[in-house]
């Protein structure tokens, strides 16, 4: 689980997705998503971890890539919201080649 000092202030969603990857990053990406969510900048950790994600072949649950969707949903700056739907799209495709 990711270690934050205000965890009640970072999207819901945002936490959700780095919770369940969060063992199987490296730990200059952790220290990266803690630091930035601590500074109020979730959404980029989000998008920092899932295109670590698709560039490693790192598994991404699906319920995760949801809360994705949905976090690209809430936001406000159209390249934030297309960046996260684009990585959403490249784990899923690599999940089909996958499986």
């Amino acid at each position: 689980m990711i270690e934050i000092v205000n965890r009640q202030l970072v999207d819901a969603d945002a936490l959700a997705i780095m919770d369940s990857v969060w063992n199987q990053l490296p730990n200059d990406l952790r220290a990266y998503a803690a630091s930035s969510c601590d500074d109020d900048e979730d959404v980029s950790a989000v998008i920092a971890i899932l295109d670590y994600a698709l560039a490693t072949g790192l598994s991404v649950s699906k319920a995760a890539l949801n809360k994705a969707r949905s976090l690209a949903e809430k936001l406000s700056r159209d390249v934030d919201a297309r960046r996260i739907l684009e990585l959403v799209a490249g784990l899923n495709e690599a999940g089909t080649k996958a499986a």
